[in-house]
C-alpha cells in the first residue's frame, strides 16, 4: 500500500550538516585566534568577534540539533499513526 521511508537520509543529512558547521567553527576559530596573535589591528576586535561568533554559533549548533530531534519524533509519530491505520483497516476487512 504505502511505502515506508527509511531515517537513514534524514539522519546522515543532519549529522553532516552538524559535522559541517562543527569543521567551519573549528576553522573560524583557529583563524580568529591566530589573528590575534599577529601584529594587525588590535587584539580586541578579534576577541569582541570570537565571542560573538562563538555565541550565535552555539545557538545555530542547539537549533540544529533540536530540529533533528524533533523530525525523528514527527516521523515515528507518522509510523505509529500508519500502522494503527493498517491494523484497523485490516481487522474491518477480516
Amino acid at each position: 500500500m504505502f511505502e515506508r521511508r527509511s531515517l537513514k537520509v534524514p539522519i546522515v543529512l543532519a549529522v553532516t550538516m552538524i559535522l559541517l558547521l562543527v569543521s567551519l567553527l573549528i576553522g573560524w576559530i583557529l583563524l580568529s585566534f591566530f589573528g590575534t596573535q599577529g601584529t594587525g589591528s588590535s587584539p580586541a576586535v578579534y576577541w569582541a568577534l570570537l565571542t560573538t561568533g562563538s555565541a550565535m554559533f552555539a545557538f545555530v549548533t542547539v537549533g540544529v540539533v533540536m530540529y533533528l530531534i524533533m523530525s525523528i519524533q514527527q516521523i515515528g509519530l507518522n509510523r505509529r499513526q500508519t500502522n494503527f491505520i493498517d491494523s484497523v483497516t485490516h481487522e474491518l476487512k477480516s
